[in-house]
């Protein structure tokens, strides 16, 4: 073990545990201030502190490289303590191992868009950070081909070549899918499911209006309303011409 987690320098234990770190003493921690106020900036995630007991210190420094650059910064310094097989082994093979099952034996030509090994077909970015298919011989001996004089391949060898690397081309990306029918489609099917549904409720579920929303009964409320001169000022009697019992021009 002790090849693996050799000693750390005493100058540098905010490694070891950033949350012990005595910021009072600036001047032995030989810190810049940005870096100071990076420390400060950890120091008040209260969510760090518990992940800071539960995983290892360099799987800590990793989750936290991206909240402040102190952390990156850290992060270069643990691993210079730890021997080069020991990073590999714990960090970069796994994910490897995890993208390589993934993707099969295709091949990583690229960053891609964010640089996941993952295929996708974009008129934006037309460029995938791994090929379409997976490695055959067929396309194998087609790569070798076509390091010599392109006038030599067939033109169903350059389709070949092609339709190894991408699934489309520009003029099948942007042909018209006709998906906007079945979105029309599912539309109109949804509206005229709500309007039956309002028809059912209006039969089976809703009581029948009252009384007082009758014709007879809105014109009698409406006649009562007029007699006691509600609001004859600024309001509703205040056009009815009482003299002449009907309402003004």
């Amino acid at each position: 073990m002790k090849e693996y987690f050799l000693p750390i320098d005493s100058s540098k234990m905010r490694i070891r545990n950033l949350f012990t770190v005595d910021m009072e003493n600036e001047e032995e921690l030989q810190l810049s201030e940005s870096e100071i106020d990076s420390i400060i900036e950890l120091f008040c995630d209260t969510v760090l502190k518990d992940n800071f007991s539960q995983v290892s210190l360099i799987y800590f420094w990793l989750s936290c490289r991206d909240i402040s650059s102190m952390a990156g910064h850290l992060l270069k310094v643990a691993t210079k303590h730890l021997p080069s097989r020991y990073v590999a082994s714990r960090i970069f093979i796994p994910s490897v191992a995890y993208h390589k099952e993934r993707i099969g034996n295709r091949e990583v030509v690229g960053f891609g868009l964010n640089g996941e090994p993952s295929y996708i077909d974009r008129t934006d970015f037309p460029m995938p950070a791994i090929r379409f298919k997976e490695n055959s011989q067929e396309i194998i001996t087609l790569r070798e081909k076509e390091k010599d004089d392109w006038r030599k391949l067939t033109m169903d060898e350059k389709k070949a070549l092609y339709r190894a690397s991408f699934c489309q081309t520009f003029a099948e990306m942007k042909a018209p899918t006709g998906e906007w029918k079945s979105v029309l489609a599912g539309t109109l099917v949804a509206m005229s499911l709500t309007i039956w549904i309002y028809v059912w409720m209006k039969k089976f579920v809703y009581q029948p209006m009252p009384e007082s929303f009758s014709p007879e009964r809105k014109a009698a409320q409406f006649q009562r309303m007029i007699d006691l001169r509600i609001n004859p000022i600024e309001g509703l009697t205040s056009n009815y011409d009482y003299e002449n019992n009907r309402w003004k021009d």
